[in-house]
């Protein structure tokens, strides 16, 4: 699982807050007739619901069918650089087509297209006031209730937040063409809801309208159809009662370390966190697994992947650099993503490293001294092969080379004191043994 989320990490350099978080699922016709096809334009969105653009291909799992049956699916491709892409799909029964779109990273999009059937429906004319005209020959009045409308919310289908700016779609289809000005009217108990009450205005000749709301607190929200006017003129056969669920606002993932400035060899915290648009912490209702990468700079993380768990709105881990320099770190997960990477500064422990070659020079002496006889040549040669082979005895030790010697030992002035004196004291043969930890060939010795 860890292997697969790493893999889809997207690495590649963008602009801070511009990755896609969300779907949207957007066609260019509400309503068709059967044997029609419609265009679909399937857009990415960042967490302020603005479009972003993706920094690499991005492969989307499109299913379109007739809403509770069975589905078929298209695969379509968001290519870099790019907010969209366009797929045309043939509808050839009538029905209510429910269009998803979705992402393992992304939280989905969904949109309801109407398809009638092919033949023409001749239009009901209707006339309040029972004066003339009549339009068909068989006309009758339209009685209380005849009209019928079905309710479709896109909330069921897209996972929407509840930070005020993601709306849920309300799509009113009705049976025939209206035969003047309808408005359907729904209300919510909850004042956290915008509008409320909910009005879906359907003019004359029309069938179809739409109206959208919004929700600034998670949870579930009760709406209920309470009339229509004129009054009574329409009976809603679905969708009357509805529960639309909106999820906690989180929409970013902010990273801490601490300490933000180290030195190379030393580990730093990563607390990972959870926000909305506003930077606020928030709790997920239900466990998230994040992702967390490497944008610039080299090192490795404790664990690539963090969980954390419902009701808690971070987690933490740690991070060793292997090279020095600025870092920067990111994370993404389930609907959000990093606003601004967190930058780590490496720096090299210049102190320790000068501690490491006078301790060298020291155990080449030592070394030079236990094995007599002794001469201004031996005692140079020694010197100097201590220095170089505790360097390179640091090195190794910095780089994971050396398991006894781990690389927050490097930044340790014992440690470093420790290297060095064992790197002058083994003298040539620190390179053998850098060799054999290394897994490579060993020079043979005479």
């Amino acid at each position: 699982m860890k292997m697969w989320l790493t893999a889809i990490l997207w690495v590649a350099p963008v602009t801070a807050g511009s990755l896609p978080v969300r779907i949207a699922v957007n066609p260019d016709e509400a309503s068709v007739r059967a044997g029609s096809s419609v265009e679909v334009k399937v857009e990415l969105r960042d967490a302020f619901d603005k479009d972003a653009n993706t920094p690499k291909d991005l492969k989307i799992a499109f299913t379109f069918g007739v809403d509770g049956g069975g589905v078929k699916r298209l695969d379509l491709t968001i290519k870099a650089g790019t907010d969209s892409a366009k797929v045309k799909i043939p509808l050839s029964a009538p029905g209510v087509y429910l269009l998803k779109a979705a992402h393992p990273y992304l939280r989905e999009g969904a949109a309801y297209v109407r398809v009638k059937p092919a033949s023409s429906v001749l239009k009901r004319s209707w006339n309040p006031y029972g004066t003339n005209p009549f339009v068909l020959a068989n006309y009758q009045p339209v009685r209380s209730g005849t009209i019928k409308a079905q309710l479709y919310y896109t909330g069921d289908e897209s996972k929407l937040i509840a930070n005020g700016v993601e709306k849920c779609k309300i799509i009113a289809y009705l049976s025939e063409p209206a035969p003047f000005d309808i408005q359907l009217r729904l209300v919510s108990p909850f004042a956290n809801v915008t509008p409320n009450p909910i009005v879906i205005s359907i003019d004359k000749d029309e069938d179809e309208a739409t109206a959208e709301l919004a929700s600034t607190v998670a949870g579930d929200i009760q709406l209920q159809f309470v009339g229509s006017r004129p009054s009574d003129a329409v009976m809603v056969t679905r969708g009357g009662e509805k529960i639309v669920h909106f999820a906690p606002p989180i929409s970013q993932i902010r990273l801490t370390l601490s300490p933000p400035k180290i030195m190379l060899g030393r580990t730093t915290g990563v607390a990972v966190e959870l926000t909305d648009d506003r930077d606020k912490p928030t709790a997920t209702e239900r466990e998230l697994e994040v992702a967390l990468s490497i944008d610039d700079g080299h090192g490795d993380f404790e664990s690539r992947t963090v969980k954390i768990p419902s009701g808690s709105h971070g987690a933490s881990t740690n991070f060793t650099p292997s090279a020095s320099g600025r870092i920067k770190l990111s994370a993404r997960t389930f609907g959000a993503v990093t606003k601004t990477p967190a930058t780590l500064d490496v720096s090299m422990p210049v102190l320790a490293m000068i501690l490491t070659i006078i301790a060298g020079l020291v155990g080449g002496l030592l070394a030079a001294v236990r094995t007599p006889p002794l001469s201004g040549w031996r005692i140079a040669y020694s010197s100097l092969g201590g220095i170089v082979a505790a360097f390179l005895l640091y090195a190794a030790a910095q780089t994971g080379l050396v398991p006894k010697l781990p690389p927050p030992a490097t930044v340790n002035f014992f440690g470093a004191t420790m290297i060095g004196l064992l790197g002058g004291w083994i003298g040539a043969e620190a390179f053998n043994t850098v060799l054999k930890l290394a897994g490579l060939p060993v020079r043979q010795t005479a």
